[in-house]
This record gives structure tokens, C-alpha cells and sequence, in this order.
């Protein structure tokens, strides 16, 4: 999968920084079209695209009002942190969801440079670098949920920078990853503790597994994940998290199986024969979990459009039935490359297991497991051009020559 050195001469292309700012405005510019569009049409309303969308901004409102006088309810910042980062905005600003918009579609286009950072480690060849950006810049379902004021953009941007982190530190020292590990992990801590939880709890294997080059362990690999057990400290979590671990209600089996339940209603549901929670056996969970994985690929049944969102998702269900044999491949890739990949495995498959037990309803999953998709979209971007007469292969090159190439030759 390495760029020949005659590939490589043969197209004159712009530097990385210039192909990122060229992408990230572009990107940026797309979703502030679809946020004008929403509210020139009011199509958040009009066809109920997001209740929590809403639920944000009437809440904001009312955290807004106690911050004016004086009530910035610290404790509240912690798992409920985005109610309270969203009257922040409200009381420093003004009331709009406009502003918290401009907000997220600014975090999604960031959530490129470190993912494509990262891959730029990765692999040699520049098409599969930038056709990686390009699909994280613009792949449907990042940008749908980008142009809400969810708080699905900041976590999106915070496993990129956590990913990013690990993939570094393990192989050298940066001041700049482990600020952006760091950073992740108050995000998650802000906005859903039991990420934070799992996440922490993953360092160990993720920066221990498979090292990278060396036949023994490097010293910042023991130490960086032992300080970063102290962080769950800061806020009376225990050394990795492990004592809230034992008393979240987040990992009590009984509590899970009755967010199942309250999810498994309506035309989202996966399951209409009720059976819907963990420990009925063996074949059950497994039946539980084949179906719910197929659900990320899957998450609407194009016979069944029950409403504007759904059909709004039809695109991404076409996307993935094709993309699904490069999607394999490149796992595969990705294993065989595991003492480099390995941290972003890890994390991305906690990160997904976590939501595939706790949901049952395929709207919330195909808004949810938006944060590992671009873990997915590596596999596709790392074997993207293996076959170079493929469809996925052309459009690949074309995409990235649209952003590569220097204006002069362009123009020319």
C-alpha cells in the first residue's frame, strides 16, 4: 500500500498544511450551509430531527438564568457539563443555538488534524493520508450530527485527541499529545463519565499491548498510564476510576437492561419481540450483539421509513453496504500492523462495546457510534486503493487531488 516514488513525482500536489486548510475551510463552509439551511427552513423542528437539540437550548435557557444570578452549579459540570457549557455560551453571548452550532461544526472540522496526524505516522502513501482526512471531513453521518447542538461533536473530538495521544506517547514523548489526551478526557468527564471510566481503565492495555520496535517496554509506557490513573482521583472516582466503577449504576447489569428497555420502543427499536436484555445466555447475548453491530451499518430498514430522519440515513446505509468490504481488509490490515494500531483498537473497540451494550434503538446508536466511525473509516482509507480500478479507488484519487493540488496547477 506504499506510494511508488514514480506515483509520487507524477502529480505535483500542495504541502500537508496547505491540503488541511484547504479541506477544513471547505468542510467548516459545508456544515454552516446546512446550519443556515435549518434555520432558514426551521427543519429541526419542522421534522423533528433532533429532540435533544432542542432539550439543549431549553435547558440552556434555564442555566443561563441561574447563572445570572451567581448559580454556576460546579458539581453539574460533570456529567451534565454540556446543559451547563451550553448556558455558559447563553449567558456570555446570547441565547441562539446558532452560537453553539458555530461551536461544534468548528470542533468536527478540528477532529481532522490530529486524526490526520496520526495516519500521516501510519502510512507512507499521501492518498491514503488525505483520503482519510477527506472522509473524516466529510463522511454523512459526522456532519449531520456536527450541525446539531449535541454534544456528540466535542466526543467525537475527544477520542481523536485520546487516540492520537496514546498512538504518539507510545512511541516517543510529546508535551502536545499528552495535553490532548488530557484534554479528551476532561471532555469525557464533562460529558459522560462512564467513557471517561472505560476509557482510563483502557490505558493500561493500550499503551502495554503490543509495543511498538522495541523488545522491551519503554519507560513511558509503565509511567504514563500509572499518573493517568491518578486523574479519577481529582474528582473521588479512585486510582482508574475503579471505585466509581464498582458503584456506577452505569455497570449494574440490572440498570443497563432497563436503558434497553426504555430504548426499545418506537419505529427505532431492534428488537420487537421485547427480548432485549443481557444474561438470558450465551446465544442470547450473542444474538444480542451480532444484532446490534449490524445495526451500525444498518441502522434504518430501508422498507420501513417511519420518518425525515430515517430517510435522511438511507445514503449512509448505501455508503456502508459498499464500503463494508474495505471496512474487513482493512482491519485485517490494521491487525497485521498492530504494534503501531494497537491503542487505536483498543480504545475504539471499548468505546464501541460500550454502546453497543447499553442500547437498543438504532437512532441512538447511529448518533452514538459516530465517535468510532472514524476508526472504521481507517480501515476503509488503508485499503482504499489496493484495488486501484474500484469505484471507492478513483473516487478516492479524485477527492484528494481536488484538495491537493496547488491552485497554479489547478487553474492550468
Amino acid at each position: 500500500m506504499q506510494q511508488s516514488g514514480s506515483q509520487a513525482a507524477a502529480v505535483s500536489v500542495s504541502s500537508d498544511r496547505a491540503f488541511l486548510w484547504r479541506l477544513c475551510i471547505s468542510a467548516w463552509l459545508l456544515r454552516l450551509a446546512i446550519v443556515v439551511l435549518y434555520i432558514a427552513t426551521d427543519a429541526i423542528k419542522r421534522f423533528d430531527l433532533s429532540l435533544d437539540h432542542r432539550r439543549y437550548d431549553t435547558e440552556g435557557v434555564w442555566v443561563m438564568n441561574a447563572m445570572s444570578y451567581g448559580d454556576f452549579a460546579l458539581k453539574s459540570w460533570i456529567d451534565d457539563g454540556w446543559f451547563q457549557f451550553v448556558g455558559l455560551i447563553y449567558f456570555l453571548l446570547w441565547p441562539s443555538p446558532f452560537l453553539v452550532q458555530l461551536i461544534n461544526i468548528t470542533l468536527s472540522v478540528l477532529t481532522v488534524i490530529p486524526l490526520f496526524l496520526m495516519v500521516r505516522e501510519l502510512n507512507a502513501d499521501i492518498r491514503v493520508q488525505r483520503f482519510y482526512a477527506v472522509l473524516i471531513a466529510f463522511f454523512p453521518s459526522i456532519m449531520f450530527w456536527s450541525t446539531l447542538m449535541l454534544k456528540d461533536a466535542a466526543g467525537i473530538l475527544a477520542v481523536a485527541m485520546v487516540v492520537y495521544g496514546v498512538f504518539v506517547l507510545r512511541q516517543r514523548f510529546s508535551v502536545w499529545a499528552l495535553l490532548g489526551l488530557l484534554a479528551g478526557l476532561v471532555v469525557f468527564v464533562g460529558t459522560r463519565t462512564y467513557l471517561f471510566m472505560v476509557v482510563v481503565m483502557l490505558m493500561p492495555a493500550a499503551f502495554l499491548l503490543f509495543p511498538a520496535g522495541k523488545s522491551r517496554l519503554p519507560w513511558r509506557a509503565i509511567i504514563l498510564p500509572a499518573l493517568i490513573g491518578l486523574a479519577p482521583m481529582a474528582i473521588g472516582y479512585g486510582y482508574f476510576a475503579s471505585g466509581e466503577f464498582q458503584r456506577s449504576m452505569y455497570f449494574d447489569i440490572e440498570y443497563i437492561n432497563y436503558i434497553r428497555g426504555s430504548m426499545a420502543v418506537g419505529s427505532g427499536s431492534m428488537f420487537t419481540d421485547g427480548d432485549h436484555t443481557w444474561g438470558r445466555g450465551i446465544g442470547s447475548d450473542i444474538w444480542l450483539a451480532v444484532t446490534t453491530l449490524f445495526a451500525i451499518f444498518v441502522p434504518v430498514n430501508p422498507f420501513e421509513l417511519a420518518n425525515v430522519r430515517q430517510l435522511a440515513a438511507l445514503p449512509f446505509v448505501a455508503m456502508m453496504f459498499y464500503l463494508f468490504p474495505f471496512i474487513v481488509r482493512g482491519i485485517r490490515y490494521m491487525w497485521r500492523m498492530r504494534r503501531l494500531t494497537a491503542p487505536i483498537m483498543i480504545i475504539a473497540t471499548g468505546v464501541l462495546a460500550v454502546y453497543v451494550g447499553g442500547t437498543s434503538n438504532t437512532g441512538a446508536l447511529f448518533r452514538w457510534t459516530a465517535q468510532v466511525m472514524p476508526y472504521f473509516l481507517l480501515a476503509v482509507a488503508l485499503s482504499a486503493f489496493t484495488r486501484p480500478r474500484s469505484i471507492l479507488a478513483r473516487f478516492a484519487t479524485w477527492t484528494v487531488m481536488a484538495f491537493s493540488q496547488p491552485r497554479r496547477v489547478a487553474l492550468g
